[in-house]
């Protein structure tokens, strides 16, 4: 790196850190990190902070960085257009009559049990439709996870009906988990509800070495989580953290996504020299998690026309077609999508690639500069009104609730791609509000009887 690239890069980091300082702003305003608009700055100040720090000596412009923070300061500036120290007062004056016992909502466990089994049934029908015989050992595993993940590179994947439903039952069970998860005091119990919550999210990436799976899983986890806590009054972001299951989670995350990792460099089931593929799986590893802010500044300094260099496809969709590709293809508009989503891939020197630009770049293509801050400032102030209702309605608000989990849901995603490009986000929608709307029946029936 040059004494400019040096400079820049600390121009960066100190534009991250503007992220945090917007975060903590917006959560005095708030009330809570748990708000839209505190939690997406803070989601990207992790997001861009972690990549520009470890990865220090890889040269980036600050240009992305910047948008960025354009981009989360319209997203969350209609915030300041609300009181929400009465709202949240105003919440918390309904939690004596809401039902949220310790160790409740058995019809959720039983639910939650269900969903999950049924999602690993219908991958398994998946894994046969391809003709990939599903067997447990370790060498087989490898050899599955491999083949399909190259079937599906290759665009050779056969349709079924058995995949979506697969994809939908893994996100619900997650969300379900991390709703009833804090009423659960028993240990025992937690760990059920983690396993029944994550296993079948774990078992997508053994067979089908599909990563995104995991990640999506864990961030329904966390949106359900976050509303139970909003439902109590509880506004904090977390809290004493048991560095026991932290680390015991960490290893488990690791693995699975080493996993994944590794069976796509041995589609034989054959691992003949464990130094390369360590190497290749540490490298892999940097490139799914911390290329995209790299991506980003690199195609919107091509797009601004800052520097010389790779060049990208400024003009490849428009109106919305990437954003919101899942609702046009719902009612038959829909664009057929490049596998990755983008012909082009970033690289630096072999050292970082992705082609995943982050879901800003998406929304740039589809309204350009000026139209995708305007979107973003528009989607926040949605995602604001939902908040409004959520807190201000007497019982269990059942739409406002699903909205909140998946704009939490979107906000952790938009670091890869927009959700909406997958039709599974209204199905999850869907199914959320039904789920919100039966407790939210049980508790005016409880409170009639009472």
């Amino acid at each position: 790196m040059s004494d400019l690239d040096i400079i820049l890069k600390i121009v960066s980091i100190f534009i991250s850190l503007l992220l945090l300082l917007q975060s903590i702003f917006f959560k005095k305003l708030t009330g809570s990190f748990l708000h839209p608009a505190a939690l997406f700055p803070l989601a990207w100040f992790y997001f861009t902070f972690i990549p520009l720090t470890i990865l220090f000596f890889i040269p980036i412009s600050p240009v992305g960085v910047m948008f960025i923070l354009v981009g989360s300061l319209a997203f969350s500036s209609s915030a300041l257009f609300f009181d929400w120290p009465r709202l949240m007062s105003r919440n918390r004056l309904k939690l004596n009559g809401w039902p949220f016992q310790k160790n409740s909502k058995p019809f959720i466990r039983l639910l939650l049990y269900c969903v999950s089994v049924l999602s690993c049934v219908f991958l398994i029908k998946h894994m046969h439709v391809q003709g990939l015989a599903v067997t447990f050992d370790i060498g087989s595993l490898l050899k599955i996870s491999g083949e399909h993940a190259l079937l599906s590179g290759q665009d050779r994947l056969i349709g079924n009906i058995y995949k979506t439903p697969s994809l939908v039952f893994a996100y619900f069970a997650s969300a379900l988990g991390g709703y009833i998860y804090r009423s659960n005091i028993n240990l025992s119990r937690q760990m059920s509800l983690i396993l029944f919550s994550f296993f079948p999210s774990i078992l997508v990436v053994i067979l089908t070495s599909g990563k995104l799976i995991f990640f999506y899983s864990i961030t329904f986890f966390l949106a359900t989580m976050f509303l139970d806590k909003i439902h109590k009054s509880e506004f904090h972001l977390i809290g004493s953290i048991n560095i026991k299951k932290s680390a015991i989670g960490l290893l488990i995350f690791l693995s699975v996504i080493s996993f994944s990792i590794i069976s796509r460099t041995t589609q034989s089931g054959e691992i003949e020299d464990m130094l390369p593929l360590v190497s290749y799986a540490f490298d892999t590893f940097f490139n799914y998690t911390m290329a995209q802010t790299y991506a980003l500044s690199d195609f919107l300094s091509y797009y601004f026309k800052i520097k010389d260099g790779q060049m990208y496809d400024t003009n490849l969709l428009s109106n919305g077609a990437y954003t919101f590709n899942g609702v046009f293809n719902q009612f038959g508009y829909g664009k057929e999508l490049p596998l990755g989503l983008y012909v082009e891939s970033y690289n630096y020197n072999d050292r970082l690639s992705t082609n995943i630009f982050t879901g800003f770049r998406g929304i740039i293509e589809d309204f350009g500069v000026i139209g995708s801050v305007i979107f973003m400032f528009l989607f926040g102030f949605m995602s604001n009104i939902n908040f409004y209702f959520l807190l201000k309605n007497k019982s269990i608000p059942c739409i406002s609730s699903a909205v909140y989990c998946i704009t939490v849901v979107y906000i952790f995603s938009f670091y890869l791609l927009s959700i909406f490009t997958s039709r599974w986000s209204f199905l999850l929608l869907a199914l959320l509000s039904i789920l919100f709307f039966i407790e939210s029946h049980k508790f005016k029936i409880r409170k009639h009887k009472s």
